[in-house]
């Protein structure tokens, strides 16, 4: 789809459109927006690649290929991208610009919106349980909760509501 969309879109700002879709649809069939956001940097990366020259149909020279990222902030972005294209013209005649709009990173990114799994709560987690009577000890890796294991292994039950922030890793056994 990817690849499609790259081939037939004309413009950008379509390709913007289309790549927002292609996210989209793999969103709605479980695929992560970080594996969807690689395969199409990675794509547009290798398309890139292959045209790293265009022809000039003025003068008919190869001209280099430019390309540079730049966070879209409405006006802002129109006003730097017009005088970054005039720079370019006169500082690099046998180059063409090509600049990529980029929305900036959402607030949304920077927090965390779920609670921290206490350590005991966790599950797949290992463990290593220690014998007080003897220097045994015992290390295992469990898919139900940590602390169900653990009382599993003869730990009080209590242990935990007044230690909920302990460590797994050091936990006596009786």
């Amino acid at each position: 789809m990817i690849h499609r969309a790259i081939n037939i879109c004309s413009t950008y700002s379509l390709l913007h459109e289309e790549l927002n879709i292609i996210l989209k649809i793999a969103k709605s069939n479980g695929y992560p927006s970080s594996f969807i956001e690689m395969l199409i940097g990675i794509k547009i990366s290798k398309w890139y690649s292959k045209s790293d020259t265009c022809v000039d149909t003025d003068t008919d020279k190869k001209k280099k290929r430019l390309f540079i990222e730049v966070p879209f902030v409405e006006n802002s972005t129109r006003m730097f991208t017009n005088d970054l294209r005039k720079f370019t013209a006169e500082i690099r005649p046998d180059s063409q610009l090509t600049i990529i709009e980029k929305p900036p990173i959402s607030v949304q990114n920077f927090f965390d919106f779920k609670d921290k799994i206490p350590n005991n709560l966790k599950s797949d987690v290992i463990y290593n349980v220690k014998c007080k009577g003897c220097s045994s000890q015992y290390m295992g890796k469990t898919k139900r909760e940590a602390c169900r294991r653990l009382y599993q292994h003869g730990l009080p039950k209590d242990t935990y509501s007044s230690q909920s922030s302990q460590s797994l890793s050091n936990v006596n056994s009786s």
